[in-house]
């Protein structure tokens, strides 16, 4: 099935619209995701059912190994799972993508060394989008496994390293417009959201302009912390990431905005007329006006 077939547009497009939407109206919110996996999974096997088994089975080996590795009480543990799921993934995709590869030169060289051997060539048929899949899987569990490095000490350095290494991934990925991919990057910010209770907040702040860009947000608890150690910093830097990270919900956005407001006219207060440009509350003026 492609998407510029009738029984795409006229059939599976519009059942896979009304459905989801339908069981959103009815706040069957759960309903609707487990629709949209069902519609998702008919989708691929629609090319040839016989391969469902392989991305099923890709799913499953992938969520029991990111489990395990969040379990893991060592990060000697950590890496052997994450190891296996990385071995796991491009056997995967060796298997159906280079079998014929390999055969075809190993046959090659039996024939220049006069073995008189040959392996007859399977001739596997590659599935669906499985270089795809296969890397995706690949990249979720680096992100779980660099996250639970990252929470044994989360210093300014390894804040910029998560950032860059999440920008560089969302290039093949796209969190930003994936909703699918963007919810797997937030459930495992929020597995590790423990970090903002525990660090430093001037260490973590980069992060929330990142959340703001790709539409993320950590738990209610996790934010109450983060306000409270952004607001005894009165640092003006650090209250205006919380602020533009803030906006994602309106009514957490006025909460915060009071809350800053209150701290810039306190400080507004303290500037004299005295080199105006060298006093520390100036930055407000700069940050917020």
């Amino acid at each position: 099935m492609i998407f510029s077939s009738y029984i795409f547009i006229f059939a599976f497009l519009p059942v896979m619209l009304v459905g989801f939407y339908g069981l959103r109206y009815f706040n069957l919110h759960r309903g609707a995701n487990v629709f949209l996996v069902l519609g998702s999974l008919f989708f691929y096997a629609f090319w040839n059912v016989l391969y469902l088994p392989i991305l099923m089975g890709s799913i499953v080996v992938n969520y029991v190994i990111a489990k395990v590795i969040l379990k893991s009480s060592g990060g000697r543990g950590a890496k052997y799972y994450l190891t296996s799921g990385i071995v796991f993934n491009l056997g995967l995709l060796g298997f159906f993508k280079y079998t014929d590869f390999f055969l075809e030169n190993f046959n090659l060289l039996s024939q220049v060394l006069n073995l008189d051997f040959e392996i007859p060539l399977p001739h596997i048929v590659l599935p669906l989008a499985i270089s795809f899949f296969s890397f995706h899987q690949i990249a979720f569990l680096l992100l779980d496994i660099i996250f639970y490095i990252f929470a044994f000490y989360p210093s300014f350095e390894q804040t910029r390293k998560i950032i860059s290494i999440i920008s560089y991934i969302n290039t093949e990925i796209d969190f930003k417009n994936c909703k699918k991919s963007r919810s797997k990057l937030s459930s495992i910010i929020n597995r590790y959201s423990f970090i903002f209770k525990t660090g430093n907040i001037f260490d973590l702040c980069d992060l929330l302009p990142l959340f703001s860009e790709y539409n993320i947000s950590i738990n209610i608890k996790t934010e109450d912390i983060l306000q409270k150690k952004a607001i005894e910093s009165n640092n003006p830097i650090i209250l205006g990431v919380l602020l533009t990270y803030s906006k994602y919900n309106t009514l957490f956005f006025r909460e915060v905005t009071k809350k800053v407001e209150n701290i810039i006219f306190k400080q507004l207060e303290k500037i004299s007329d005295d080199d105006i440009m060298m006093q520390e509350e100036f930055w407000y003026v700069l940050i917020f006006h």
